[in-house]
This record gives C-alpha cells, structure tokens and sequence, in this order.
C-alpha cells in the first residue's frame, strides 16, 4: 500500500514539474512569423512587380544582439539579400517591413526567406522562416505606399 502511494505522489510530482519547466521554456522562446508576403506596386511605376513582406519575431526582453538576413529567390537565383549586424533592439516585439523592388518578373514560385540570430547575454536562439509564393497572389493595393529599409 505504502509503495503504491509512494508511487502516485511520485508521479504526479513529475508530472507538476514537467509542466512547470515547460512553462518556463515557452517563456523563453522566441518566435517568427511572415504574416503577409505578396506583389504591388510600391515604386509607382504602373507595374505589380514588387514584393512586400511583414514578419513579426517576439524576443526575450533586453536582447542586446541581434542580426538578421533576408532573401528573395526565384528558380534557386538569387533576386535581393538584406542582411543588418547588431542591430540592437529593447522591444520584445517588433514587426519588420522587407521591401524588394522590381522583382517578380516572371511568373513562377518566388521564395522568401528570414533568419535572425538573437542574444541577451544569457540566451541565444536561430530561427529561420521560409515562405514561397506565386504572383500575381496577394492584394496588389497593400501595402499603400511604398518603403526604404526593413525594419522599424
């Protein structure tokens, strides 16, 4: 009997634990999303051939390091790069802004691509997204107006 009560309490203890820690770790993840890709016609030229991108990343507060990469390829070529190196953020949250122009040329798969490599001195994280899509998908009239540089 004695054993059998050792055994259950045992358990369960495991069990409280277990979701205690995943709790902690789901803290202290981060986290990547492209809500929005698709073609328009940011550089007012009359043509839907370029690409905007939204991609929201949360981060551990105090992040102190962080470097990021984006790429937009087409049949495995090349079309643009971003790539920005320390770039210091305080927020935890933040919704970056890719604007590539005169890119879809052709119709066909196009592949977007983000990476970011985060640091707050104690945590480091890679996280890595990929999205293709195939113009003439998307809204062509969003975003209004166009941009210059990712980032907020």
């Amino acid at each position: 009997m004695k054993f059998n009560k050792f055994l259950k309490i045992t358990f369960f203890t495991l069990i409280i634990l277990m979701l205690f820690q995943n709790s902690r770790i789901t803290a202290r993840t981060c986290t990547i999303n492209i809500d929005y890709i698709g073609y328009c016609d940011l550089d007012n030229d009359g043509k839907n051939d370029d690409v905007y991108a939204e991609v929201f990343i949360t981060m551990w507060e105090g992040t102190n390091f962080l470097t990021l990469e984006a790429s937009l390829k087409f049949h495995g070529q090349l079309i643009y790069s971003i790539y920005r190196d320390n770039h210091v953020r305080t927020e935890s949250e933040i919704t970056y802004r890719f604007y590539f122009y005169n890119a879809t040329y052709e119709a066909g798969w196009y592949v977007f691509s983000v990476w970011f490599q985060i640091t707050n001195g104690e945590n480091s994280a890679y996280l890595h997204r990929v999205k293709a899509f195939d113009p003439p998908e998307g809204d062509p009239d969003y975003p209004p107006g166009g941009g210059l540089d990712p980032g907020p």
